[in-house]
């Protein structure tokens, strides 16, 4: 993730933007528990397309 993606999204998390802020989690998630898991645990927060 580079300092532009991180600060926007902190930015998004300002704005309480619950797509961002569930794309920001995914991405943490990710990178500490592996793509599957991560997926697994995001679902919930991306909602309905």
């Amino acid at each position: 993730m580079t300092e532009r993606q991180l600060n926007l999204a902190f930015d998004a998390l300002e704005r309480d933007d619950r797509r961002r802020r569930a794309d920001f989690i995914e991405d943490v998630a990710t990178a500490v528990w592996g793509g599957d898991a991560a997926e697994a645990r995001v679902k919930v927060l991306r909602g309905p397309d």
